[in-house]
C-alpha cells in the first residue's frame, strides 16, 4: 500500500492536448456511426456543423471520412449545405469523393489567377483518367501564363 510519502508510486494520468482529444472524438464518432446507421439527411447536417465550427477546428474532410455512412443521399445534402454556406474546401472534397470531375473543375476554376489552380485542374483530370482534358487545361495555362 502506498504511503502519503511514496509519491512515486502513484499512478499518472496522461492528460492529453486539445488535437489529441479531438482526433480521438472524431474517431468515437466515426465508429458509433458505423455501428448506429444514422439518418444520413441528418449526419450530413450535423457534421456539416461541425466541420465549419471554428470553435472546435475538428472533423475536416467529414464528407470523405463518412462517406460511405452518408452514402449518395447524405452527400448530397453536405453539398448543398457547403454551397449555401460557399464552403469551397468541403465542396471540392465532395467532388473529389463523389468523383464528379465536372464539379470539381467548376469550384476549382472560379479562381483561375495563378498556374497553380491550372495545375490542379489537370492533377484532377490525370487523376480521373482524363487525358485530353488534361492536355487542354494545359494548353489554357500555357496561354495565360507563358513560361
Amino acid at each position: 500500500m502506498a504511503t502519503s510519502g511514496e509519491a512515486g508510486n502513484v499512478p499518472r494520468r496522461r492528460v492529453l492536448c486539445p488535437v489529441d482529444f479531438f482526433r480521438r472524438l472524431e474517431a468515437l464518432h466515426l465508429e458509433a456511426c458505423r455501428q448506429a446507421r444514422p439518418d444520413p439527411l441528418l449526419l450530413a447536417e450535423r457534421l456539416f456543423k461541425l466541420e465549419t465550427d471554428p470553435a472546435l477546428d475538428s472533423f475536416h474532410g467529414a464528407a470523405e471520412t463518412y462517406k460511405d455512412i452518408l452514402g449518395d443521399y447524405g452527400l448530397e445534402t453536405y453539398k448543398e449545405l457547403a454551397e449555401a454556406a460557399n464552403a469551397f474546401e468541403i465542396l471540392e472534397t465532395i467532388a473529389r469523393v463523389t468523383g464528379k470531375l465536372d464539379d470539381l473543375i467548376a469550384l476549382i476554376a472560379r479562381d483561375l489567377s495563378t498556374p497553380e489552380r491550372f495545375q490542379l485542374i489537370i492533377d484532377a483530370c490525370r487523376h480521373a483518367n482524363a487525358p485530353e482534358l488534361a492536355k487542354t487545361w494545359s494548353r489554357r495555362a500555357k496561354k495565360l501564363f507563358p513560361a
